[in-house]
């Protein structure tokens, strides 16, 4: 391993800058060694939607946290909820965005966390067929249809965790697809049956 690769420089407030030696030209004032942690189901844990408990999520949060010290820890966790689940959302917003900004709060209260919230699924046409009456939307609508109904509920999920969260110095970056292989709709032999 490239050691000077494993860094992340930090400014003189201790915040991450880059992901590289220098940023903007800036000469890094120090750099820390990092890890990657994938916590995945932090928020599936947490959500009432999906009969989690956000305790539970808090205590892994601080675990995680507590296992590495002083080192930086790059965590990566899904930031919606899974398939049918994600209605929960739609139906109960305001329930929904309490235990997300109780988990992102407890994220921020520890210096050496640093986050990938992973936002996109495809699920997305679930979702719509659950909570608009008369929708019966397929994952193909969701992909080839940019005026599906399961499309225009993820865009605005997208904006609304993205403009409530964009000034948190904690989030590096959105991952905006999960396991996208899963769902390649290639004939055999590619994927599938060859027979």
């Amino acid at each position: 391993i490239d050691a000077e690769r494993a860094r992340i420089c930090r400014d003189k407030n201790n915040k991450v800058m880059a992901y590289r030696r220098g940023y903007n030209g800036q000469v890094c004032e120090r750099t820390s060694t990092f890890a990657g942690v994938n916590i995945f189901d932090v928020l599936w844990e947490a959500e009432p939607g999906q009969g989690g408990n956000l305790t539970s999520s808090i205590m892994n949060i601080r675990s995680v946290s507590e296992s590495f010290g002083n080192i930086t820890v790059i965590v990566r966790f899904f930031a919606s909820l899974w398939g049918p689940y994600h209605s929960y959302w739609y139906t109960n917003k305001k329930k929904f965005w309490n235990v997300f900004d109780n988990i992102m709060s407890e994220f921020e209260s520890h210096d050496n966390l640093y986050l990938i919230p992973s936002i996109g699924y495809t699920d997305w046409y679930i979702v719509s067929n659950k909570v608009i009456n008369g929708t019966n939307e397929t994952l193909n609508d969701y992909v080839k249809n940019e005026t599906s109904i399961s499309r225009t509920l993820c865009n605005n999920f997208f904006r609304e965790i993205v403009s409530r969260y964009k000034d948190k110095d904690k989030i590096l970056m959105w991952e905006l697809g999960n396991e996208l292989n899963l769902h390649v709709n290639l004939p055999p032999p590619h994927c599938g049956d060859t027979n």
